[in-house]
């Protein structure tokens, strides 16, 4: 198992910031560049935010 903490960020966002970014990753990824090793999870609606993070029961695992 990795002993590597995962870098994960949740927050809410609009839709067009949302593909700003994932451009700015394909094009990263199109340079050879390396990714800073952390995770984002965006909502488009800060309640549905809610409701997902508080239906969780038990901690989110690490799939190897």
């Amino acid at each position: 198992m990795n002993s590597k903490i995962a870098k994960i960020i949740i927050h809410t966002d609009t839709v067009s910031s949302f593909f700003d970014r994932a451009k700015r990753a394909a094009q990263k990824s199109d340079l050879g560049q390396s990714f800073e090793g952390l995770d984002t999870i965006s909502f488009e609606d800060s309640r549905e935010m809610f409701n997902t993070l508080s239906e969780l029961d038990k901690p989110i695992k690490q799939v190897e």
